[in-house]
């Protein structure tokens, strides 16, 4: 991981740029809830096909998992959870006291996810080759994730929110 800070890694910069653009939160949000899909894996695999000229295969998938996964479920989605239930309650919320309180816990669980991608950059150096234009690598790599997650082949919404942030991916590589 890079020590200058979370967020100085080329792929959290890349996935910040990525996010910000037009209909990717969205097509995001869709594989996250349809497909169990981290959305920082899916940002990694963006990244390995559009910039590197990267493959993400099982291996590789696997590696990123390792690097990751416990730190996604107990910090990140722990994070996530909290803020998202802050928007209805407990008492004595939701109130501008506890909508406060939601907007520091958003920042702290940016900063968890910027963590995470400043860990997975490391692997992006050592992925095998992959041929095709920066488009069809970044789709095939998120489709692998997609697939991984969902424990089946993305179909045909999924493939659209793909094809979406690999379009957007390869602009910004």
């Amino acid at each position: 991981m890079d020590q200058s800070g979370p967020g100085s890694s080329d792929l959290a910069r890349f996935a910040l740029k990525v996010y910000a653009s037009e209909g990717v939160p969205p097509a995001c949000l869709v594989l996250q809830d349809r497909a169990a899909v981290d959305v920082n894996l899916l940002l990694f695999a963006a990244f390995a096909g559009a910039v590197r000229g990267a493959r993400v295969d099982a291996a590789a998938l696997a590696a990123a998992q390792a690097a990751v996964g416990t730190w996604h479920v107990e910090v990140v989605k722990a994070l996530r959870a909290v803020r998202q239930r802050l928007k209805s309650g407990p008492p004595p919320g939701p109130s501008a006291v506890t909508e406060a309180l939601r907007d520091k816990l958003k920042k702290v669980e940016i900063e968890s996810e910027l963590i995470e991608l400043d860990t997975l950059s490391a692997l992006a150096a050592g992925l095998p080759d992959a041929s095709g234009t920066p488009e069809t690598r970044a789709h095939a790599a998120m489709a692998a994730v997609v697939a991984a997650s969902a424990g089946r082949t993305p179909d045909e919404a999924e493939h659209e929110a793909i094809a979406l942030i690999a379009r957007r991916a390869a602009a910004l590589g």
